[in-house]
């Protein structure tokens, strides 16, 4: 199924505004409370303060599209194979390097360039992937580039990209295993994974413990494409065991890695429901009008959002080192997401021959005469 969902655009870019705004509260809270309205300010408050589930969504989202990316093809052709990665990487990595380098620009403007998230060694870090969030890892190798914070999310997809071509073969030779437990079998994983990172840290541990909420996007997409009951009734059971545990133990056990694989069991049933619903909304004629409007105000910065996400932070930065007014930052921030989203959307229709190259001769699972 190739038909695009529109509605799954809005969600990312509400998602991307929550970022956003989270970002804008952080660096303007002040201003924000001096100035502007205070039922406003409440708002914005509440939904800046809802970044740890958009970040969690955008996670969600992103397995759900690429499972929709890849509808009925199978990975173990090589032209697939190498279809499939050159989608993921000629998506991230342009406007990935813009980002690192829009980074730079401003750390040389504001004459940080000589901290150590602006060094040389922290580039190559940021380049090959391996930066994580101070503020959870902070003995980290790699910090996100500059303090462009929402780097450190980057780094997860490309871990995420990389791995779940290996974990869809091994997954075909248990074809007899239940999916709930496989993915229980990788919320084990992924606890455990954070666990050996409090003893000895590596950022693929990092990254791999929250691998299950990127699957749970996967499995939504086998209930879209596939009708899947296997992957419905593993959705449903994974979201009642998420609610109670994050009813009765969440306090007990005092786990973030749980505590964020439970709240996407909960986000991915939520999603399911609203995909469903929009997904036949002959049932409630009134949703189409509501799906109009969702769309018409939230899908464009939807199609914009990845370079949203990357690019906007390097500029509250600027904006708040200079202390410009709040107005002033408000109009500017207005005009560089529509620019943003003009970036995006250019970027995301071209096709760079940098990344179009023969993948399958990393492949284990691909037989040779394929790949002749």
């Amino acid at each position: 199924m190739n038909k695009r969902i529109h509605i799954l655009d809005s969600l990312r870019g509400i998602a991307a505004l929550v970022v956003f705004i989270h970002h804008f509260v952080v660096f303007q809270g002040v201003q924000m409370i001096a100035t502007l309205n205070g039922k406003l300010v409440k708002v914005l408050f509440f939904l800046g303060n809802q970044n740890h589930l958009a970040v969690i969504f955008f996670f969600i989202l992103s397995g759900l599209s690429v499972g929709l990316s890849i509808g009925s093809k199978s990975l173990k052709e090589k032209e697939n194979w190498n279809n499939y990665f050159f989608k993921r990487f000629n998506r991230l990595l342009p406007i990935y390097w813009i980002a690192l380098f829009i980074t730079l620009t401003s750390g040389w403007i504001m004459g940080q360039h000589q901290n150590f998230d602006y060094s040389f060694k922290n580039l190559v870090g940021n380049l090959f992937f391996l930066q994580t969030s101070k503020y959870v890892y902070p003995s980290g190798w790699f910090t996100p580039y500059g303090n462009n914070g929402p780097l450190w999310s980057l780094s997860y997809e490309m871990f995420f990209y990389i791995l779940f071509p290996f974990v869809y073969f091994i997954n075909s030779r248990f074809t007899n295993v239940s999916v709930f437990l496989k993915l229980c079998l990788c919320v084990f994983l992924g606890v455990l994974s954070a666990f050996l990172n409090k003893l000895f840290f590596t950022p693929w541990f990092a990254f791999f413990s929250s691998f299950s909420i990127w699957i749970l996007g996967y499995l939504l997409n086998r209930i879209y494409t596939h009708n899947s009951r296997e992957c419905l009734i593993s959705i449903f059971i994974f979201g009642i065991f998420s609610f109670i545990y994050l009813i009765i133990g969440q306090g007990k056990l005092n786990s973030e890695t749980i505590n964020t694989i439970a709240l996407s069991g909960l986000l991915s049933l939520l999603l399911y429901f609203i995909i469903t619903i929009f997904r036949f909304p002959d049932l409630f004629p009134p949703l189409k009008y509501v799906e109009m409007v969702i769309n018409f105000i939230f899908r464009k910065i939807g199609l914009g959002s990845y370079a949203i996400y990357a690019f906007h932070y390097p500029l509250l930065l600027l904006l708040s080192h200079y202390s410009v007014s709040l107005l002033y930052q408000i109009g500017i921030s207005i005009i560089s997401l529509i620019i943003f989203y003009l970036i995006d959307v250019r970027l995301a229709a071209m096709r760079f021959s940098f990344c179009k190259i023969d993948y399958s001769i990393f492949s284990p699972f691909i037989k040779s005469k394929n790949k002749a």
